[in-house]
């Protein structure tokens, strides 16, 4: 073999690229058909993005910072069509418990308006919701719709719309006591079930605004409104919170409410302070903290008598 004659070959060929290639770039619709291959690559790389395999390792860092376990029995993520997840079960530290039967996630994963304006609009519908406590059982459905947009830096919600529709609503009470109020310490051991709660809210300025979510059930019937704080620093509550005074649920308490219902049949109650130290205000201690305090005020014109002149060694 002729080893000078094959590196002659290269290099006339290599020689020729050039003219080979402006050969090519002046072949008619030549522009068209690399432009559609680009195209066509990037839909596939979509079509096939292993989705599947982030949202686990994603569960696998939420489990190795939280301490709780994750499992989940079925999973399919499609970035343009319906994801569902089934049987779905968590376990947090204790032994408190979340199970959910089936998730469906129809949300539009718009490419531009994700990645440029950082929008995301779609649906959520959660079923068989069971969360098992140590003395609470909850049972429930959930479905939502949002049209959000995320902070760039961050990825919170920074601004938004989003309704959530609550249905078939269960809590089981074991020897629960009410915290707070003219019935602190007061045990409540019942099931207390409501058909639907509908709430919509916006969320801008790092705070959550609630319109008039309605309460209805057989149990209980009520309208909450008003904002929740939801930075790292500002939690503050605002709620205000109707409820009907011939609500079922408030049968066992009759004697103890009877002062508190308006002229509208309704028990209005205010839920302040913190997310994390709620104080509820109820017509019934709200005149104590309206009532003003019986000390009274050090006046800022006298001064302090001056202390006797201490002997020092040194002047």
């Amino acid at each position: 073999m002729n080893i000078k004659l094959i590196l002659n070959r290269i290099l006339h060929g290599i020689k020729k690229t050039p003219v080979i290639l402006k050969a090519i770039w002046k072949t008619p619709y030549f522009k068209v058909y690399l432009l559609l291959s680009f195209l066509f690559t990037f839909v596939f790389v979509l079509l096939t993005f292993p989705l599947d395999v982030i949202v686990k390792n994603a569960i696998h860092s939420y489990e190795s910072k939280s301490g709780n376990t994750v499992s989940i029995g079925d999973m399919s993520i499609n970035l343009f069509s319906e994801s569902e997840l089934e049987n779905i079960s968590v376990s947090i530290k204790g032994s408190d418990t979340v199970f959910i039967k089936s998730a469906i996630i129809n949300i539009s994963m718009n490419p531009f308006t994700l990645l440029m304006d950082r929008e995301i609009k779609g649906d959520i519908g959660v079923s068989g919701i069971k969360y098992t406590g140590d003395n609470i059982k909850i049972e429930v459905a959930i479905n939502s719709n949002l049209d959000i947009k995320l902070n760039e830096k961050t990825g919170a919600i920074e601004t938004g719309k989003i309704k959530i529709m609550i249905n078939n609503l269960s809590v089981s009470l074991n020897e629960f006591s009410v915290p707070e109020g003219p019935l602190s310490g007061f045990p409540i051991t019942r099931i207390i079930r409501i058909s639907s709660i509908i709430s919509e809210m916006g969320i801008s300025n790092k705070q959550l605004t609630l319109s008039e979510s309605k309460i209805s059930g057989s149990d209980i019937k009520a309208v909450v409104s008003g904002t929740v704080g939801v930075g790292k620093v500002s939690n503050r509550l605002d709620l205000k919170l109707k409820v009907d005074a011939s609500s079922t649920l408030l049968d066992d308490f009759r004697m103890f409410i009877s002062s508190m219902v308006d002229a509208n049949n309704q028990i209005p109650i205010e839920i302040k302070g913190t997310t994390s130290r709620p104080k509820v205000i109820t017509p019934m201690n709200k005149k104590d903290e309206d009532k003003p305090s019986d000390l009274k005020p050090v006046s800022k014109s006298k001064s302090r008598p001056t202390p006797p002149e201490q002997p020092t060694m040194f002047r």
